[in-house]
């Protein structure tokens, strides 16, 4: 199925997309540098937010709320890219963009001599290299159902 949009939101959802990659790119040239780990921590931050973008509220011009690709959008993706897609949005809306209890999971520790600490367990973890091979992948089916109304007899909406 092929979505069709404005130039507008194209250019705005393969904005993402592509920094995304990019950022993917990156991230899989460190893979092996485990010295990186903070600048590896830090583009797959970078790779989750910048996919999840599309998918989440923002303002369009008229400063009215707006999905610029759909749940709709969504469930037309083939069954693997989904499971992958959800993954993202879950770990960017409980880790990587928020800090939710139940990926932080904070313990507070009693030490001896009255001191007391609280402890996490570290929800943000680099994507390894199939991690980052999946989401490319992902971002290539994103891309493939994504194309310019302009580029269209000026339909709008599904093919």
């Amino acid at each position: 199925m092929i979505f069709l949009v404005s130039d507008e939101v194209y250019h705005l959802v393969t904005g993402d997309l592509n920094r995304a990659r990019q950022f993917l790119e990156k991230l899989r040239a460190t893979v092996r540098a485990p010295e990186n780990k903070i600048v590896r921590e830090a583009l797959t931050l970078a790779a989750v937010v910048s996919y999840c973008r599309p998918f989440h509220k923002s303002r369009d011009a008229d400063k009215r709320w707006h999905m610029w690709l759909s749940k709709e959008f969504v469930d037309a993706l083939p069954e693997k890219c989904q499971r992958f897609h959800k993954k993202l949005l879950d770990e960017r809306n409980e880790a990587w963009a928020h800090t939710d209890w139940k990926q932080h999971e904070p313990r507070l520790l009693r030490m001896d001599g009255g001191t007391s600490a609280v402890v996490s367990r570290n929800p943000w973890i680099p994507m390894d290299e199939a991690e980052i091979a999946g989401f490319v992948s992902l971002l290539d089916e994103v891309d493939a159902h994504v194309q310019l109304l302009s580029r269209t007899s000026g339909r709008i909406g599904r093919e």
